[in-house]
C-alpha cells in the first residue's frame, strides 16, 4: 500500500472523509479541495512546508510530511512557526512583520494553519470563576463575546495575508479548525453548553473565511466531538491532557488534511 501513488492515497482518504461529514450535523458544506498546482508538481525533490498554528499543531505535521514524502517522492522541510499558547493577534503580527516568516511561505509548497485560541483563555477563565459578574453582560458573557469579536477579525486578516504572500493556485494552503478544550471539566462544572457555542461560532468564521479564498478546511472539530457535537474527544483517546493530540488524534487529523488533497 505504501507504494502507491499520492492519488490512490487520497481517494481512499476522501472515501473516509465523505463518511465522517455525512453523520455531522455541522458545516454541512463541504470545504473546497487544493488540487496539486503544476508549479509544486515540477518540483523535483524538495517541498518547504510552513506551518502555522499553536500547540494544537503537535504531531501531525511530522506525520502528514511522511505521508507526502512516501506518496510523492519528494523531501519535505518541515518550517515550524507553531508556539505553544500562541495569540492570533500575535500571529497576525509575525505574518505582517516577520521577514523570516514571509519569505518561508512566499516560497512553500505546502501550508496548513489553525487559528490559534489562546484569546479566549482569560475570558473563559474569567467566565467560570467564582466571581461570575466579572464576565460582563446580564447572561455574564460579554468577554466571551469580545473574545469571539476578536478572533473573528484575526481570522479575516490571517487567511488574507495568507494569500497574499502565497497564492492557493500555485501551492497547497490548507486549514483545520479545532476540538473543544477541557471536555471533562467544562461538563462536570455545567459551563459545556455556553463554551460549546462559542467554539462553533469561532470554526464557522475559520470555515466562512477560508471559502472565500478556496482555502480547503479539515472538519477536526466534527470528527473529534461527533455527530452531536457533544463527544469527549479524551474518552475517545484522541487527546490526552484536555488538549493535546495522541497519536491517534494527529492520524486523523493527517487523513483529513490529505483528503483535501486532489492531484
Amino acid at each position: 500500500m505504501k507504494s502507491k501513488k499520492l492519488l490512490i492515497k487520497t481517494c481512499l482518504a476522501s472515501l473516509f472523509f465523505l463518511v465522517l461529514i455525512s453523520s455531522c450535523q455541522s458545516y454541512q458544506e463541504q470545504s473546497p479541495t487544493a488540487v496539486l498546482p503544476s508549479e509544486t508538481a515540477s518540483t523535483p525533490s524538495v517541498w518547504t512546508y510552513v506551518v502555522l498554528g499553536d500547540s494544537t499543531t503537535r504531531g501531525y505535521p511530522q506525520k502528514l510530511a511522511a505521508e507526502i514524502e512516501e506518496n510523492q517522492g519528494v523531501k519535505v522541510e518541515i518550517k515550524n512557526w507553531s508556539q505553544n499558547g500562541d495569540h492570533s493577534s500575535k500571529l497576525l503580527e509575525r505574518l505582517q512583520t516577520n521577514d523570516g516568516l514571509r519569505q518561508q511561505i512566499q516560497d512553500a509548497q505546502l501550508i496548513t494553519f489553525v487559528i490559534p485560541w489562546n484569546v479566549f483563555e482569560g475570558p473563559i477563565r474569567t467566565y467560570i470563576s467564582n466571581s461570575p459578574e466579572k464576565c460582563g453582560g446580564n447572561d455574564n458573557q460579554d468577554c466571551l463575546r469580545e473574545a469571539l469579536a476578536t478572533y473573528k477579525s484575526d481570522t479575516e486578516s490571517i487567511v488574507a495575508e495568507i494569500v497574499a504572500l502565497r497564492n492557493p493556485e500555485k501551492t497547497i494552503v490548507l486549514a483545520h479548525d479545532v476540538w473543544q478544550f477541557n471536555v471533562t471539566m467544562s461538563k462536570e462544572s455545567g459551563y459545556f453548553n455556553v463554551l460549546n457555542h462559542y467554539w462553533q461560532e469561532a470554526n464557522a468564521q475559520v470555515h466562512a473565511v477560508c471559502d472565500q479564498y478556496s482555502i480547503p478546511v479539515a472538519r477536526v472539530y466534527d470528527a473529534f466531538m461527533g455527530p452531536d457535537n457533544s463527544k469527549n474527544p479524551e474518552e475517545d483517546g484522541l487527546i490526552y491532557d484536555g488538549f493535546h493530540t495522541t497519536s491517534e488524534g494527529q492520524e486523523i487529523i493527517v487523513d483529513l488534511l490529505m483528503a483535501l488533497i486532489v492531484q
